[in-house]
């Protein structure tokens, strides 16, 4: 009797499929079954894993067979993370916020939530800056993933500027005196 596990593959994060398999080689409609399992779990990282078979063997017939046993594989594959930076907008002299996600994707909180920085500081000029994801791996649990980075937008937009001259002394008018212009022949 040969009993083989079927291979099988999932995404990491997702749950094992149900496994399956065969068994060939019974003789006289025998009574036996199989199950397959495998140790991996949801969280188990990107790579291969066996999947095992038990089986089940009415009693008297157990004796008359030779069992070879044929693991299958289970192939963990990377998740897609696609993590993107909301777009900002700030006045120019204004400190830039922490920024933040738009979207990310994570799917174990063993990540790291991503960090937005950008090369904007409060003194750069008026204009458009990028803001880029940055991750941090401290779990080392990137490498469960393919990563698509989306850039933001930091939007600086001038600052308004209000002058009230009739309150600041420098700007106050001056008189100048008047006097006649006299035409000469």
């Amino acid at each position: 009797m040969i009993v083989t596990g079927t291979n099988a593959s999932r995404l990491y994060g997702d749950p094992n499929p149900a496994f399956t398999g065969s068994i060939t080689g019974l003789k006289n409609a025998d009574n036996i079954t199989a199950t397959f399992a495998s140790a991996a779990t949801a969280a188990s990282a990107v790579g291969g894993y066996p999947s095992w078979q038990r089986w089940l063997i009415q009693r008297p017939n157990w004796a008359i067979y030779s069992v070879t046993s044929n693991n299958g594989t289970l192939t963990v594959n990377p998740a897609a993370l696609t993590v993107t930076a909301a777009d900002a907008t700030r006045v120019y002299g204004d400190p830039t916020h922490p920024l933040r996600a738009a979207s990310q994707d994570l799917r174990t909180a063993t990540s790291s939530p991503p960090h937005f920085p950008s090369t904007a500081t409060a003194g750069s000029a008026v204009g458009a800056y990028a803001i880029t994801p940055s991750l941090t791996d401290p779990t080392a649990k990137l490498g469960n993933y393919t990563v698509t980075s989306n850039n933001g937008t930091l939007t600086i937009t001038a600052a308004s500027l209000t002058v009230n001259a009739g309150m600041h002394p420098a700007l106050t008018a001056i008189p100048i005196p008047h006097s006649p212009v006299r035409l000469s022949d």
